[in-house]
């Protein structure tokens, strides 16, 4: 790799709290900058079949809807009928991943653009492979992370785990997103932000409110919110 970054991966505390949208929303906002930016998910489960009986993957159709040059199988290679975890799906399909598999499809998305997105599948320390989760996989790729986390009551201890086990094995973390998808959910007197900037030592990125509309939308208001908390300048500024 060159000196600059080329690979960013996108982590979460768990499933569903937004790592698509932000990947997506960022990727909106990159080509806005004039920044090539695609985005893959290596792995992905909960896979529905199409009228063709392909495995549609849901996250990296939305991936593959905002860098469409980039081959839908590069943008989701691993696709997984059973909503379970990665290493299980895969394993009961037959197939043994290992960190090599991924690292290759890395390798071969970074050919469609400057900056490739890696988004991940459930939680950071879930299991991709028997033996290695995606915080192994961003130290494989030497890539910093971007963690998206809920802000709800528990944010906070999952966070900093999070945190604490990426800097275990030396990543760079660029930052935090929080998202408040569930308004109702909202537990503004837990001070999740300022929490987790004070004791994970990290920059924490607002939070992202619920939207309507379809996906591609969401990502695009998504971007916008991204761009004014400041981690789209922040991810330019490292990739230049």
């Amino acid at each position: 790799m060159s000196s600059k970054h080329e690979t960013i991966v996108i982590t979460g505390t768990n499933t569903g709290v937004g790592k698509s949208i932000v990947t997506a929303g960022l990727i909106q906002q990159l080509h806005l900058n004039k920044v090539r930016a695609a985005g893959i998910k290596p792995v992905e489960t909960g896979c529905e079949y199409g009228d063709d009986h392909n495995l549609i993957a849901a996250d990296g159709t939305l991936l593959h809807a905002m860098a469409p040059w980039v081959p839908a199988n590069t943008v989701a290679p691993y696709r997984f009928r059973m909503p379970i975890a990665a290493t299980l799906a895969a394993r009961k399909s037959g197939i043994h991943l290992e960190l090599k598999d991924l690292t290759d499809v890395v390798t071969q998305a970074r050919h469609y653009a400057d900056l490739l997105l890696v988004e991940g599948a459930g939680g950071a320390l879930s299991p991709l492979t028997e033996k290695h989760n995606l915080l192994d996989l961003a130290k494989a790729l030497n890539a910093p992370i971007i963690i998206c986390a809920e802000d709800c009551l528990g944010t906070q201890s999952l966070t900093l785990s999070v945190i604490e086990n990426a800097r275990n094995r030396g990543l760079k973390i660029l930052g935090v997103v929080l998202s408040c998808l569930d308004p109702s959910e909202a537990v503004s007197e837990q001070q999740n932000a300022e929490t987790i900037a004070q004791w994970g030592q990290v920059e924490v990125f607002g939070s992202l409110s619920k939207f309507e509309g379809d996906l591609q939308e969401i990502a695009k208001e998504a971007g916008v919110q991204l761009s004014k908390f400041g981690l789209v300048r922040r991810v330019i500024d490292l990739t230049a």
